[in-house]
């Protein structure tokens, strides 16, 4: 017996074969014995089990792969105390994962005999992790590609001198073709409480020891010797370089994490100030802010309250001397999504020293945008997709006119439909099962339809798409997001810098700024600000990285923004 875990323990054999493709592992659970016979063993008994053999999909893993099991009708001493087996070497120093591919050879599930493919760990990511389930493993030079949470972390080894996509900051970038199955999952026991201050580049002095797990979707160590000390690198968060300047307007979307007045850090102090002043000082003060995930002034209570009236004074407070003012439109009570009760909407942010926004009503129409020649809206600010199926439950765009140099603008603030109830990469449907991007799809039809619109009545109307898109550049929904008449800004950075958010040690690009051909011009730069997802969990101000983007826009004469 080599450790126990929750309603189980495990077992691996001490005369093991030569075969690469089978573990020598399997994890035991109660069935014939009580569960209190099964607590009473000890890691370094040598036991005889006799039971049924079961393939376990836990309640925590929806898609997942099953886990081998025995559920055990007997249990029988044979010696206590032996020596456990050696752990095996995961790195160069013994057995190397597959660094790009996940799965290649599947088409359906693979627990079905009729479509799995061929098992081969060599090359497949998720066939190497399963040759090795419930056996103790060995993870040298572990370095973390992300926070902890819920004392869970993720590494690769070797220092992340075998990981094809870590770049110059010790992320690990995710790309079309590359989903990084060298990861793994890290879960420290509550015995190693208090764990220390962990990000990405996080380098443990140590072999990280423990038995392979398959929890919650993924691949997981869970630790069972003692937890090694270990370094932060020296990190720092960035300032972006682009400026605003008397014919160049900056635009940012930030992702700021269920923002409303209350909202603080475990170890103390305002959220809202620190997002105030990550806009002022590490976006350099953009002339205007694209926000998502402000809450309403109860934050996630559920009591009724839609307003962020509270949020928005607080915003603009703290932004002092800077001259902002914030728009929004309140979302119905419960209707989009979210934290049960938060109440999250989109925002603008807009120095009022800089541009205009252009404040047009027709009570009759609602607030649905519509487009009328010249072109302008209908309706600014409005909500886009009120009544469409695509956007129940879910957040909705907010659009608005704004003016900066007599040129009209047209923002359109996103935050798409999110990937929850998408099968997992290392789950047992392959291809994955994109269920949320069907969503997105309906979702990205309807605002580039909008877009289209705008284009027809002037080719060259300045169209500004942007914000959290729940996708990454290379998906079919940003695509046909962009058609033939958008450009995703973000995809003109190297290939090691777009990244946004981090999830599972992969870091992924959602957040973009999609610009319409007026706007590319001679100089469309754009800047991805890496100050939060690769920090500890505890402080950063979001989850997500916030993008700047500085655009060339001359001066024009005055717009009529009459209906």
């Amino acid at each position: 017996m080599t450790a126990v875990f929750r309603a189980g323990v495990w077992l691996q054999s001490i005369t093991p074969d030569d075969s690469l493709l089978t573990s020598e592992a399997v994890f035991i659970t109660a069935g014939g014995v009580s569960e209190t016979n099964l607590r009473r063993l000890r890691v370094g008994d040598r036991l005889r089990i006799g039971g049924t053999v079961r393939e376990i999909i836990s309640r925590y893993n929806a898609g997942g792969l099953p886990v081998t099991s025995i559920s055990a009708d007997r249990i029988e001493y044979v010696t206590e105390s032996v020596v456990l087996p050696a752990p095996i070497v995961i790195g160069r120093h013994g057995r190397v994962p597959p660094h790009r591919v996940i799965d290649n050879d599947s088409n359906g599930q693979l627990d079905d005999t009729a479509v799995a493919g061929q098992f081969d760990p060599t090359e497949d990511g998720i066939d190497f992790w399963e040759s090795l389930e419930g056996m103790r493993i060995q993870v040298e030079g572990a370095v973390a590609l992300g926070g902890i949470w819920r004392r869970r972390t993720v590494v690769v080894g070797d220092g992340g001198s075998e990981a094809s996509g870590l770049n110059r900051r010790g992320a690990l970038v995710a790309s079309g073709d590359d989903a990084n199955p060298e990861r793994l999952v890290v879960e420290f026991s509550r015995q190693s409480l208090p764990l220390p201050m962990i990000s990405v580049g996080y380098r443990f002095t140590a072999p990280l020891i423990g038995v392979l797990h398959y929890d919650r979707g993924a691949f997981t160590l869970i630790v069972t010797d003692p937890v090694p000390s270990g370094r932060l690198p020296e990190l720092q968060a960035e300032t972006t370089k682009l400026q605003g300047a008397a014919d160049y307007l900056t635009v940012a979307t930030f992702n700021v994490l269920n923002l409303h007045p209350g909202s603080r850090f475990k170890a103390g102090g305002s959220r809202v100030d620190s997002v105030a002043r990550a806009i002022a000082e590490n976006l350099g003060g953009p002339d205007i802010v694209a926000l998502q995930e402000i809450q309403d002034d109860s934050g996630p209570t559920n009591d009724g309250v839609v307003e962020a009236r509270r949020t928005a004074r607080r915003l603009l407070s703290a932004l002092l001397p800077l001259r902002y003012e914030y728009c929004e439109l309140p979302p119905t009570d419960l209707a989009d999504g979210g934290q049960p009760g938060g109440n999250i909407r989109s925002a603008f942010l807009y120095r009022t020293d800089r541009v205009r926004l252009i404040s047009r009503d027709q009570p009759q129409t609602g607030r649905q945008a519509g487009i009328l020649k010249g072109p302008r809206l209908s309706v600014s600010p409005c909500r886009v997709g009120t009544s469409e199926q695509a956007f129940r439950k879910s957040r909705k765009p907010l659009v608005a006119e704004f003016e900066f140099n007599g040129q009209r603008l047209f923002l359109f603030n996103c935050h798409l439909k999110s990937k929850r109830g998408d099968s997992p990469r290392f789950g047992r449907h392959q291809p994955r099962v994109l269920e949320s991007e069907r969503i997105r799809l309906q979702q990205v039809r309807l605002i580039n339809g909008m877009v289209h619109e705008l284009l027809t009545h002037q080719a060259d109307a300045n169209v500004i798409v942007l914000g959290d898109l729940n996708d990454f550049n290379y998906s079919e929904s940003l695509q046909v997001l962009c058609g033939e008449q958008l450009t995703n800004l973000t995809g003109s950075l190297p290939a090691q810098d777009r990244y946004s958010y981090i999830y599972q040690g992969n870091a992924e690009l959602l957040d973009h700024v999609l610009v319409s051909s007026a706007l590319l011009g001679k100089a469309a730069d754009v800047d991805i600000v890496h100050m939060n997802c690769e920090f500890p969990t505890a402080t950063q101000v979001s989850d997500h990285d916030p993008v700047v983007v500085r655009l060339h826009v001359p001066p024009l004469s005055s717009v009529d923004d009459s209906p």
